[in-house]
């Protein structure tokens, strides 16, 4: 029996958990920071460490824990292992083994977040979470805006090891496309948040303009992807308040800016834009068998590729990350989806693993709240045309969400649509 620990550490503890969250989301920035001497980062240590510390502070807790997520928790266990046994009959057993300890960072860093928001849900504290998740996508968006005007700063070259997008904004991530998903996600949290009252309606004139105008200086075509999704989403099933005359008459014109914005600030959103009805015409001549059309496509011979490979081995796949370092091998390009990525790379049980383990976290929650269903949806949404899991903020922000989802149960007439 574990004994409950003394009033003077319960009474801090959730305060002291939060800077390890902190702490986590700090050294996921870090990712080419290496130990002497060996080709893994400091977050491979420090990352799992602090989730460990996390479920220490509530170690009292863990019988309920347990009690109330272990089929998520046997099944994560599950995904895990057949991470291993993929990378036992991969194609590159060195590349699989490698990434197999890399990524074994999630099945810590999860059931720490699960055992997090399961602490704070009865003291009316997920909007400390909330908070924290806006916060640190408004820092990004901070510094994505500020690199715009100061590309040159000293500290952007370190945080990314010398990698550069030719002119496109990364803040102090890794990649673009990443920032620009993130960016997305930030202004549905906000919509969100203001909705359920959360946060006053008026955040939405101080919050929303730094993500969007960061989201168009990424060029990030996922990122606008991932938003007009979840404004269709936002619209049907989840029913925000719908818009009356005088908040078109607010947003048109600042529809209209940012689209001069758009055009003179993101020259490759721009191009992206004047060459739709050109790739339309490839898509139809791609659809039709042409394969030189499928070639002049990159994602869709990317997925080709994928989906190559899973029917050559759809049970173990050829192992976790060896479909963009080995097979695809141009320069870590993936299949850009997460479910032909996964079928790829761990066959069908590694895709119907992770499909159990979030229905699991989320059977029996509130979907129609858009704190439930909406913040989870980022998981999908954002990965239809892309595969964030070396994007560890990424993957972090939406392992976050669905944690708290999981641990969700406000009253049943709170998230009945309007």
């Amino acid at each position: 029996m574990i004994r409950p620990f003394p009033d003077w550490f319960t009474r801090y503890r959730d305060h002291c958990a939060l800077i390890l969250l902190v702490g986590i989301f700090l050294f996921a920035l870090l990712v080419h920071v290496n130990l002497p001497g060996m080709d893994l980062g400091a977050y491979n240590f420090t990352i799992p460490l602090l989730a460990v510390a996390i479920l220490g502070l509530y170690g009292d807790r863990l019988p309920q824990f347990w009690q109330t997520h272990h089929r998520t928790l046997l099944l994560l266990l599950a995904l895990y292992l057949w991470l291993w046994i993929s990378a036992w009959f991969s194609v590159d057993r060195g590349i699989a083994f490698k990434f197999s300890i890399k990524y074994s960072i999630y099945f810590f860093t999860f059931p720490a977040l699960l055992s997090l928001a399961q602490a704070y849900q009865p003291k009316q504290r997920l909007p400390w979470l909330y908070g924290f998740t806006l916060l640190f996508l408004l820092i990004l968006a901070g510094f994505g805006i500020f690199e715009h005007f100061n590309p040159n700063w000293s500290f952007f070259p370190w945080m990314r090891n010398g990698v550069g997008y030719y002119g496109r904004s990364l803040s102090l991530l890794q990649n673009p496309n990443q920032l620009g998903a993130l960016m997305a996600f930030g202004v549905v949290l906000t919509c969100t948040l203001c909705q359920k009252r959360v946060l006053p309606a008026f955040s939405l004139l101080f919050f929303i303009p730094p993500l969007i105008v960061t989201l168009i200086l990424t060029g990030s075509r996922n990122g606008i992807f991932v938003l007009l999704v979840s404004v269709v989403l936002m619209v049907y099933p989840y029913r925000f308040v719908p818009l009356k005359a005088w908040a078109i008459a607010l947003i048109l014109p600042a529809v209209i800016g940012t689209g001069f914005f758009v055009w003179h600030q993101s020259p490759r959103l721009t191009a992206n834009i004047q060459q739709i009805p050109q790739n339309i015409t490839t898509i139809q001549a791609a659809m039709a068998g042409d394969p030189a059309a499928l070639a002049a496509i990159p994602r869709a011979e990317l997925a080709y590729i994928a989906g190559q490979q899973f029917l050559a081995d759809p049970l173990t796949g050829t192992g976790i990350q060896t479909l963009s370092t080995k097979i695809i091998d141009r320069g870590g390009l993936n299949a850009h989806n997460l479910v032909l990525t996964l079928l790829a790379e761990l066959g069908l049980p590694g895709l119907l693993l992770w499909i159990a383990v979030m229905v699991s976290a989320l059977w029996q929650t509130p979907l129609l709240d858009p704190r439930v269903g909406l913040l989870s949806s980022f998981v999908i949404t954002a990965q239809m045309f892309d595969f964030f899991i070396h994007d560890l903020p990424t993957i972090l922000t939406m392992s976050l969400m669905v944690a708290i989802a999981a641990n969700f149960k406000p009253n049943p007439q709170e998230y009945v649509p309007a």
